[in-house]
C-alpha cells in the first residue's frame, strides 16, 4: 500500500490475478464477507476508486 505524498487520504495498492474472472470471484468474496461488512457499518468511509487493469510488456522482468 502507498500514501499519495500530495493527498494523504489517499491510498494506492496494487493487486494481481489470474484472469479477471479471478479479480470478479475474490472481490465478490470480499464484499461479501461478514467482517467487511460489519466494518464498513460501523466505520462509513467515503471510497471511490479508480481502477486499472495492467499487463506486462513483451520487455517486462515480469515476463
Amino acid at each position: 500500500v502507498w500514501q499519495n505524498v500530495e493527498d494523504p487520504n489517499t491510498l494506492v495498492w496494487m493487486l494481481a490475478y489470474r484472469d479477471l474472472a479471478h479479480r470478479t470471484e475474490v472481490w465478490d468474496a470480499f464484499r461479501a464477507d461478514p467482517e467487511w461488512t460489519a466494518l464498513r457499518q460501523k466505520y462509513p468511509v467515503p471510497v471511490s476508486a479508480n481502477i486499472f487493469y495492467l499487463s506486462a510488456t513483451d520487455y517486462s522482468a515480469l515476463k
